[in-house]
């Protein structure tokens, strides 16, 4: 097929330093989840409240996090990464200035929420990486990233503690504003804006209903244990969170330029990644949260080392660094066995650190050990997420999958904050007037942690790659397009990395004018060679991202109409490709 020379552009920065810039972006989203840990236990006695309003500052973290997260890593994908990272870490930075100066806790509060929009630069780094990086380096970098989420946190732990002791508590906010803004120097120096965008227009009223829907449903999962699980408001949040969730879906499947493509995300392949993403995210904050604080309760209760909160987090670094070390030997896996196996592994290996506590005691080296497995297996399992989803979704689709998938792991995060508060609230021990957790609570709790991670590699399991595109056409148009034409296994390898990918859009129609909803367009290159796939949308229009201008062949099936092969050239960009079908109760064929 004829191919056309590419316009050249600015040379762009080495791959190892747009790497490193966006791996420090997606430790400081981790600091940011992190930095307020050490503060929580005299945040009440400085700013005047009680105990249960302080929580907001960790609550008002997550639910900002989740509502900004879709949204951000949308506009992404529309109108370019590089500008919504900007956005949100301008507004990271926005917010820990607020936080510095602020006098109360409302006011700390309201930067808190800022700040959570940090959640969105993983997810927006992955697919920057996807657009920049040669293929031999997309899937060690984007492991790396991945992991960041987990050592960024344990880094920032013992940084805010010391900086909390020698500073005051405004010193941390301090550190999260110079971080941000240092990164936002960094993001405008070496990263370029990618060209895949789709442009089109953002689903205000999807992104609206998605936010109070994730907004009830955190909210409820967050203040559950405070609130009481059976109470009306948590009973309340639950039951509004559910009847929008029945709103958006509907309407999602209708508009034009959905927030959130539901039918790409109930493929297999990519509804199976978020669920791992879930029960992986849940295992991974146990291991965190219950070591912490068994690391910091008083030597009294018998069981526990009485650590300050920047000794027990300075203990916590071993972990990270083996994680960082062990991150891009995911890709390495995945090379070789897939990146299905790969999840597995590192849901097994998360277990193993688990399981590990409970025959050989509680000592501190125990401790230590079985957190830097679980944090190895953390590492592998995050790193082989984003090839899966990678290879299962449109390429001018890989941020808003990614950001999808990052809003999964902090639901499982919520989810089991919630499962530890009840677990040791539920059983306790009495020394000296004081109430504890008992002993057997982080024992049930790391059981707890197993399972999951367990779980997690068992779902890991389920998810399958087709090898063949005729197979997975066949599958798609007899299946209602439910099941997802899912990618070549080496496709990943094939089409990640081009540094210079165009969007072109079409729009499939009948003879007659009728446009054509959710059907499954194939673009094809040299050699059959699949090079992008997306879904017609409810006025039959698709974007695809191909590496140059030039001919490509075209396959479109839909159900109930006949499928056809055409080769369309893609070199103008003037107005969209127009694609006919042709009913199968009719004997007249399309062009």
């Amino acid at each position: 097929m004829a191919t056309a020379i590419k316009s050249p552009t600015k040379a762009p920065m080495p791959p190892s330093v747009i790497v490193a810039v966006l791996c420090i972006g997606g430790a400081t989203v981790s600091v940011m989840q992190s930095i307020l840990i050490p503060l929580l236990t005299d945040l009440p006695g400085i700013l005047g409240v009680s105990v249960s309003d302080t929580s907001w500052v960790v609550t008002a973290t997550l639910l900002s996090g989740a509502i900004a997260t879709p949204s951000l890593t949308r506009l992404a994908d529309m109108y370019g990464k590089k500008r919504m990272m900007l956005t949100s870490l301008s507004m990271v930075l926005f917010g820990s200035l607020i936080a510095v100066f602020s006098t109360n806790l409302w006011t700390l509060v309201i930067g808190r929420v800022f700040q959570g929009t940090a959640s969105a630069v993983i997810a927006i780094g992955i697919s920057m990486m996807r657009d920049s990086l040669p293929a031999e380096r997309l899937n060690a970098s984007v492991a790396l990233l991945s992991a960041t989420m987990g050592i960024g946190s344990a880094f920032g732990l013992p940084m805010a503690g010391v900086m909390y002791g020698a500073f005051g508590w405004q010193s941390v906010f301090w550190l999260s504003a110079g971080m941000s803004a240092g990164l936002i120097v960094a993001v405008i120096v070496v990263i370029q804006e990618s060209e895949v965008r789709t442009g089109g227009t953002f689903d205000i009223f999807g992104a609206f209903l998605l936010s109070c829907a994730l907004f009830c449903l955190l909210l409820a999962i967050t203040k559950g244990t405070t609130w009481g699980w059976s109470s009306s408001p948590t009973l309340t949040a639950f039951g509004i969170s559910a009847v929008i969730f029945c709103l958006w879906v509907p309407w999602e499947q209708r508009v034009r330029d959905p927030l959130v493509d539901i039918r790409t995300t109930l493929n297999r392949p990519v509804l199976m990644t978020h669920i791992t993403a879930v029960l992986v995210g849940a295992a991974i904050y146990i291991n965190s949260l219950a070591t912490l604080q068994l690391l910091q309760l008083p030597i009294s209760t018998g069981y526990a080392f009485g650590l300050t909160a920047t000794h027990a987090g300075l203990l916590m670094v071993p972990a990270a660094l083996v994680s960082l070390i062990i991150a891009p030997q995911s890709a390495r896996i995945t090379r070789r066995f897939g990146a299905r196996i790969t999840l597995c592994c590192g849901g097994l290996v998360m277990s193993a650190g688990y399981f590990l506590r409970i025959p050989l005691g509680g000592s501190l080296g125990v401790i230590i050990l079985a957190s830097i497995i679980v944090s190895v297996g953390m590492a592998i399992a995050f790193g082989a997420m984003p090839t899966l989803l990678m290879a299962s979704v449109p390429v001018t689709q890989t941020a808003a999958a990614n950001g999808i998938n990052t809003l999964s792991r902090s639901a499982g995060a919520a989810l089991s904050s919630a499962a530890v508060a009840a677990l040791l609230a539920g059983s306790t021990m009495q020394v000296s007037n004081h109430v504890y957790p008992a002993d057997s609570a982080f024992v049930d709790a790391f059981i707890l942690g197993g399972f999951l991670a367990l779980a997690a590699a068992g779902t890991a399991l389920t998810i399958r790659v087709k090898s063949s595109l005729f197979d997975a056409l066949v599958v798609a148009d007899e299946q209602n397009l439910h099941i997802p034409v899912v990618l070549m296994q080496d496709h990943e390898a094939k089409t990640s990395g081009r540094t210079h990918d165009i969007v072109r859009h079409g729009q499939v129609i009948s003879a007659n004018g009728e446009l054509i909803v959710a059907a499954l367009v194939e673009v094809l290159g040299d050699n059959d060679v699949l090079v992008d796939w997306s879904r017609t949308d409810g006025e039959g229009l698709f974007s695809v991202a191909i590496p140059v201008a030039g001919e490509y062949r075209i396959a479109v099936s839909a159900q109930g109409w006949e499928p056809v092969a055409v080769v369309v050239d893609l070199t103008q960009q003037d107005a969209p490709h127009r694609i006919q079908l042709t009913n199968l109760n009719t004997n007249t064929s399309g062009s």
